[in-house]
């Protein structure tokens, strides 16, 4: 669940990111998984979705321990880059540094997503 105020928009990395509408100082919170608004799946619980759900996991989603976490918000828009402005670990996504007000926020997928 994202726990600072956001937007999205086009974005140059790839269709559509997720910005910042605040400042962001370094080291805040940005993201926590949240059982309420967030879901892990399992392959089991997937394969039985239609086809169409099967894809939109797929692309908007990570893997962590045998199962697929979705964000349940605008969380899915997060775009991967090599110089991310966000570190994150399973659970949570963390300022790496201070983040402008109209800034896109990005995370470097390979430091978290366990995809095979």
């Amino acid at each position: 669940m994202l726990l600072v105020k956001t937007k999205i928009g086009p974005s140059e990395i790839d269709g559509i990111g997720l910005f910042a509408d605040e400042d962001i100082p370094k080291d805040m919170i940005v993201w926590s998984f949240n059982p309420l608004i967030d879901k892990a799946l399992t392959d089991n619980e997937i394969e039985n979705l239609p086809p169409y759900v099967q894809k939109f996991i797929d692309k908007y989603s990570f893997f962590d321990k045998g199962k697929h976490v979705l964000c349940g918000d605008f969380g899915i828009f997060i775009n991967h880059s090599e110089t991310p402005n966000l570190g994150s670990t399973i659970d949570d996504s963390f300022a790496l540094r201070d983040i402008k007000k109209g800034e896109e926020i990005t995370d470097d997928y390979t430091t978290y997503d366990e995809e095979p």
